[in-house]
């Protein structure tokens, strides 16, 4: 069977029962992405050991997708499969690149992020989290935010302070969740000093 299942791995296991007089020479489970027979011409994984209970992680999967899988052992007498399992991994996170920050004003800035992996999953919303606090958390930071139309996306804001120093990171939500880029530190431009004549 497969357990275990994440959004790119999944737990398969498996048993050789008997060898029936013929040691077994190689063990191990053959798969395929979809519905289609997965048989010794497939993708392959070994695994060490002759007779009985057997299983491994099979990782560097494709988030949302279903995979066809089965045991399989050889011995000198031919190769025989188990029964053919199925299971489909779970949607993952988005993934985004870091921001840039560009047109620095003293009290604006323009950011820009681009999703580079959807997760499986349709993504929904993308924006940004901009704060003077280090840890940009969601809760307490200021956010400006647009339903997700392309990859690549830019978002403007004029509600910052003079020459202050800020931090920004981009985030991307999809069914699995809301996925954040690294935290980019810049500063506001000084301005011009206030004067008035008394």
């Amino acid at each position: 069977g497969a357990s275990d299942v994440t959004s790119t791995s999944a737990l398969l296991s498996g048993n050789v029962v008997t060898d029936n007089g013929a040691t077994v020479t190689e063990r191990g489970f053959v798969w395929v992405i979809g519905d289609d027979t997965p048989t010794i011409s497939s993708h392959k994984i070994k695994v060490d050991g002759t007779l009985g209970d057997f299983s491994t992680l099979l990782d560097n999967l494709d988030p949302n997708k279903k995979y066809s899988f089965r045991a399989y052992a050889l011995n000198s007498e031919g190769t025989s499969y188990g029964e053919i399992v199925t299971f489909t991994t779970i949607a993952g996170l988005p993934s985004l690149t870091s921001v840039d920050v560009a047109s620095i004003t003293s009290t604006g800035a323009t950011f820009s992020s681009c999703v580079i992996g959807h997760g499986g999953s349709t993504v929904t919303d993308v924006g940004f989290y901009y704060s003077t606090s280090a840890s940009v958390d969601p809760e307490t930071s200021s956010k400006v935010s647009q339903k997700y139309a392309k990859d690549a996306f830019s978002l403007s804001v004029n509600d910052l302070s003079i020459y202050t120093e800020y931090y920004v990171r981009a985030f991307a939500t999809n069914a699995a969740g809301t996925a954040y880029s690294p935290v980019v530190r810049f500063t506001t431009a000084a301005s011009a000093p206030v004067v008035r004549t008394l």
